[in-house]
């Protein structure tokens, strides 16, 4: 069988490929139902990429309100956050599934997502844009 080792899981499981320009995340599910326990893995590997991608743009935010000064850091810092949050709960859509595969002997589905860094940029720049203008 393709993927499935006798371990139980596929090789990328423990150790996901790499991808330059894309985040990638891991999702399993065990469940009698293939339908639900693939939807239930490809939820947790975006989940996955979700928490990076958030973890990326306070990062990235809290860099550049460092460079940017002081002044109104208070206003600034919940503004950054916010737009973190919202590029996380919105912009989930362009996270692909690249692999899936399923253990018929323990009912286990396994999901490798992957998502583009452009649309993660594209999706923040969208947000600021539109959150700037309601101010």
């Amino acid at each position: 069988k393709p993927g499935i080792k006798q371990s139980g899981f596929p090789d990328w499981y423990l150790n996901p490929p790499k991808y330059e320009g894309k985040f990638v995340g891991i999702g399993d599910a065990l469940s009698p139902d293939i339908s639900l326990g693939r939807q239930a893995a490809i939820e947790r590997g975006r989940l996955e990429i979700a928490r990076a991608v958030e973890t990326q743009l306070k990062s990235t935010f809290k860099n550049f309100q460092q460079q940017s000064g002081s002044g109104l850091e208070a206003q600034t810092l919940q503004f950054l956050e916010s737009v973190s949050k919202s590029v996380t709960n919105i912009t989930m859509k362009g996270c692909v599934p690249d692999k899936i595969e399923y253990d018929d002997k323990t009912g286990r589905m396994f999901a490798l997502m992957v998502y583009d860094l452009n649309e993660v940029r594209t999706a923040a720049i969208i947000i600021v844009i539109s959150k700037t203008a309601l101010e």
